[in-house]
């Protein structure tokens, strides 16, 4: 199931649209760790990590900058998939199980 950027991603800032956008390609490309070894796999679990803290600190900046209204759920929603997220890598380093990884990652992104 690939995901795509709906309506409820775009926030009409063509930066932050841009860095769902890759967000989302990061993930749907994730297909391809069934080939990796555990380490590349942790390694591109990692750079998804990495590349959602930027997000988030530049999203977050821009909240500030000009008074976004919703700035404090906002990042609350951020800190919740950090949280996710590390529970997602802490199950798949313990299960080694590529397809729930992806299928958890997917599930959490959509709801």
């Amino acid at each position: 199931m690939a995901l795509k950027l709906n309506k409820e991603l775009e926030v009409g800032i063509t930066l932050i649209d841009d860095q769902h956008r890759e967000l989302i390609n990061i993930i749907n490309n994730l297909g391809s760790i069934q080939s990796f070894s555990k380490k590349e796999t942790l390694d591109t679990i990692d750079s998804i990590k990495e590349y959602a803290l930027e997000h988030f600190r530049v999203e977050e900046e821009l909240h500030q900058k000009y008074g976004y209204p919703f700035a404090d759920a906002h990042s609350l929603l951020h800190r919740t998939f950090l949280s996710e997220l590390e529970t997602i890598i802490e199950d798949f380093k313990l299960k080694e199980d590529t397809y729930k990884f992806l299928f958890a990652l997917q599930q959490f992104i959509t709801t």
